[in-house]
């Protein structure tokens, strides 16, 4: 049976470290790997719907394109959702038999004014969360 994982990205340095975790995962289990990126409706947009748009359906391409160079096996889909941040991963999880989101310093520099992104998915999901901080590699061993 094939693991179903959630992949929130986005571009950022965290997003590309949990696409790195979630890849290397997949060179041992057999997965299905759903790249997820949230259109954040309650997001100021300062360029426009269209652009916006554009720009997260680049990040789903080149996510994809990263899976496809990896050499691993496993099934890619993708998924660009409407909502609010919080609620797209959360819905997510609801499908997943894992989520995996990427945290970077930026982000925890900003918690102590705004919260930060994972603690609150995490409190709030229906399947476990693996949060990768940026600049996560693979290594060799355990």
């Amino acid at each position: 049976m094939s693991e179903h994982v959630i992949v929130a990205v986005d571009g950022g340095p965290g997003s590309d470290a949990a696409l790195g975790w979630a890849i290397d995962r997949a060179r041992s289990i057999e997965t299905h790997l759903e790249l997820l990126t949230v259109v954040d409706i309650h997001r100021p947009r300062a360029m426009g719907r269209d652009l916006d748009l554009a720009a997260h359906e680049r990040v789903l391409l080149e996510a994809g394109r990263k899976v496809g160079v990896s050499g691993i096996r496993a099934h890619c889909s993708t998924t660009l959702h409407h909502g609010g941040l919080v609620a797209g991963l959360v819905a997510a999880s609801r499908r997943a038999d894992l989520l995996v989101m990427g945290s970077d310093e930026r982000e925890l520099a900003n918690g102590a004014v705004h919260g930060t992104l994972a603690p609150v998915v995490v409190a709030r999901t229906r399947s476990p969360v693996v949060v990768v901080p940026a600049g996560w590699k693979a290594a060799s061993g355990g």
